[in-house]
């Protein structure tokens, strides 16, 4: 390959990737949105990138989320059309019951249930469908607790169905972020988390039941409406104030958005729904995803041993490198470092796999890339051989019998010498004595 080419093109792709952004740290130059939530995260899953958090770690009550694990747990093991009877158990922890009035011993699709759950918020529901599903209350909570953890949410106790608060159960905004990214996966509850009304079938003890919806965020007629906000579920308590998780799309982009423990404002606005606004107009308005390294940029020159052909080659980015950026930020801070080895010895086929190339901003680690060869270096035969004879009188094996052999001819050298001198001293000594016996 032409040096000067290669040259341009390595330039071409570090001047272009240094104009592009970055993530976490970068996150830092924007000013970021100013929320009345005690704890709040805003998750750019396409990226893995936790582009905003507040108190992320800070233990809150579990309030919405205790509904959201018991509906997707409900929705892996029964089915929507299954039905469930009402328990002599369903008023447990519910201080207070829900529009829908149901009964023990009615009979309810599990659709509608979960539709309840979320649509009306029906706490009640939460255990028909607890009992459904595990026959006990109890071991349904020790089941969501168990689940939560295989999320990875490893700082969350549940201790009801429904989240009503009761001063035990906890979690935390980044726990709540892998709970509502396993659930942003279930296309049919992500559906029923999104209505804002739903008509429930009659029952064998009641007619038909209308729900409507208590989170404003998705309600098109309300003044907190936000048409990038899907689903999910939102909540009040007088401890835990008001929280609220939801999944945000515009365009590509796609967010999980959760808040625990806002406040009424000084306008007499819910600011669980300001503040996800305000979170969303700020993703949105600073960070875009870009492409920072493309599939076979080039990304470094190694040299290689034994080819006649080539001396070096050009080493390429086996894949695409993606990451949220912001729309500005200093180009200086962009690092690219290649981790390979000072050389290669042929043959190197083009596409062997080299090493990686770390992508680093602002001293934070953005990823790695692997970077594979760009061309194939032959072995050169000649080269080769040669390298083998010098190689093998180098090695230390070798070198020590040397050593020792050369210690032996010399010792015998000495040997012959000493015996020669020794010989010759005889032969004088004898010759005079044979010279006076004459």
């Amino acid at each position: 390959m032409n040096v000067t080419l290669f040259r341009r093109a390595i330039c071409f792709v570090f001047i272009t990737a240094l104009l592009l952004a970055s993530l976490p740290a970068a996150a830092a130059a924007a000013d970021q949105p100013q929320v009345s939530a005690g704890a709040a995260a805003l998750y750019h899953p396409g990226t893995d990138t936790m582009l905003f958090e507040k108190q992320a770690d800070e233990r809150v009550p579990v309030a919405f989320l205790a509904k959201v694990v018991t509906a997707m747990i409900a929705a892996e093991q029964l089915a929507p059309t299954d039905m469930a009877t009402v328990p002599e158990s369903y008023k447990t922890g519910v201080p207070a019951l829900s529009a829908m009035q149901y009964q023990v011993g009615e009979t309810i699709s599990v659709e509608d249930l979960l539709y309840a759950v979320f649509v009306q918020s029906a706490d009640e529901a939460a255990n028909i469908l607890a009992a459904a599903v595990s026959g006990d209350i109890d071991a349904f909570i020790k089941k969501m607790n168990d689940y939560a953890a295989g999320l990875g949410a490893t700082d969350t106790l549940f201790t009801n169905t429904h989240g009503v608060y009761d001063g035990e159960g906890y979690t935390t905004a980044r726990d709540a972020v892998k709970i509502i990214t396993a659930f942003s996966q279930n296309e049919t509850l992500m559906e029923i988390s999104d209505a804002t009304y739903h008509r429930a079938a009659a029952t064998n003890m009641t007619g038909e039941r209308d729900m409507y919806s208590t989170n404003s965020l998705i309600h098109s007629q309300s003044s907190y409406y936000d048409g990038r906000c899907v689903g999910v579920k939102n909540d009040y308590s007088d401890q835990g104030g008001y929280s609220l998780a939801t999944v945000a799309k515009s365009g590509e982009m796609e967010y999980i958005c959760v808040l625990f423990g806002a406040q009424t404002l000084a306008d007499d606005r819910v600011g669980s729904y300001v503040d996800a606004t305000a979170m969303l107009d700020w993703a949105l308005e600073n960070f875009q995803v870009t492409t920072i390294l493309q599939k076979d940029d080039p990304c470094a020159e190694i040299p290689v041993e034994l080819c006649k052909k080539t001396d070096k080659i050009v080493l390429l980015a086996a894949q695409e490198f993606t990451r949220l950026m912001p729309v500005e930020y200093p180009p200086e801070s962009l690092v690219f470092t290649p981790n390979i080895p000072e050389s290669l010895t042929a043959p190197v086929a083009m596409g062997d796999e080299v090493g990686t190339l770390t992508i680093a901003f602002e001293g934070e680690t953005l990823g790695e890339v692997p970077i594979v060869a760009g061309q194939d270096a032959p072995l050169d035969e000649l080269l080769y051989y040669t390298s083998q004879i010098t190689g093998f009188f180098n090695s230390p094996v070798i070198k020590a019998i040397t050593v020792v052999c050369l210690l032996i001819v010399a010792l015998y050298i000495f040997y012959v010498v000493y015996y020669n001198r020794k010989r010759k001293k005889y032969k004088k000594v004898k010759n005079k004595q044979m010279n006076r016996k004459k």
